[in-house]
């Protein structure tokens, strides 16, 4: 089979897609607290969600690995 490495780097790939449109899909609110809009502060905004999605999904896993 494959080693643990090859396999959650793959896993990482198959998910970035969706680990990158959910934070934009809640950026939305970014929008409508009354913040000021400019680029670098969303910028921060959204990687702030986009390290809180990885680290959901890697919580996830140990949690799922876990109960196997």
């Amino acid at each position: 089979m494959y080693g643990v490495m090859p396999y959650y780097l793959a896993k990482d790939l198959i998910e970035l897609p969706s680990n990158i449109i959910i934070p934009l899909c809640f950026s939305v609110f970014y929008f409508g607290m009354g913040t000021d809009v400019t680029m670098e502060q969303f910028g921060y905004f959204y990687l702030i969600q986009f390290v809180v999605t990885m680290a959901t999904s890697a919580y996830g896993q140990v949690i799922g690995s876990l109960f196997d």
